[in-house]
């Protein structure tokens, strides 16, 4: 599996999405919201879900918020990155320097200075092996917030469907399911709503 996944990430992929993130989860701090759930369904290396976490801790107020992030992958190899949370200066090209210094810091090694994130964002995220053709997902409770992109395109329209099938009880009334600009649900059977490219919402009913 860890041979044939392909891991191509990188922080603040698709920014427009974060800034649709962004919007959200401050209408959830205007709300006062207690309790945040979001899920990270191909976290790869974790530059998708740091920039999550990154981003929730923007917007969100953690000290009235019960945030969590569960991030899953299939590839052990790239949880294992993914959880040490270390990464090279030009990795971290697409992140402010203001949250660079805020969430990440330097550390040297064999290897050189990397930067290591912070135990203040490191205790927002939970990482798992999940495999995403394998029913059903062991979630135990609801979500607010899927981000499920750049996966399913290497998928065929069958267990697209099927994966559609299992998140749409999986989000909370309400909710929203994010995919890559690169994917769609044309041809899926859903009862989502379009909020924007790639962007849907389940009905609050």
């Amino acid at each position: 599996i860890d041979v044939v996944s392909t891991n191509v990430t990188f922080f603040y992929r698709e920014p427009a999405h974060f800034e649709v993130l962004s919007t959200i989860l401050e209408g959830y701090k205007a709300e006062n919201r207690n309790k945040v759930r979001i899920w990270c369904a191909a976290a790869s290396s974790g530059e998708e879900p740091w920039t999550l976490a990154m981003t929730a801790a923007e917007h969100l107020n953690l000290q009235k918020t019960d945030l969590k992030i569960l991030a899953t992958d299939i590839c052990t190899t790239v949880l294992k990155k993914a959880i040490a949370g270390q990464y090279q200066e030009n990795q971290l090209e697409k992140v402010p320097n203001k949250l660079k210094n805020k969430y990440f810091h330097k550390i040297s090694s064999e290897d050189g200075e990397s930067w290591s994130v912070n135990d203040n964002l490191r205790e927002l995220l939970l990482y798992r092996k999940l495999n995403l053709a394998k029913f059903p997902y062991p979630l135990k409770s609801q979500v607010n917030i899927i981000f499920i992109r750049n996966v399913m395109i290497y998928f065929k329209k069958e267990l697209r469907q099927l994966i559609i099938n299992q998140m749409y009880p999986m989000l909370a009334p309400g909710g929203y399911l994010f995919l890559s600009h690169s994917e769609n649900l044309l041809g899926i059977d859903h009862k989502l709503k379009t909020v924007q490219t790639a962007v849907f919402r389940k009905d609050s009913l």
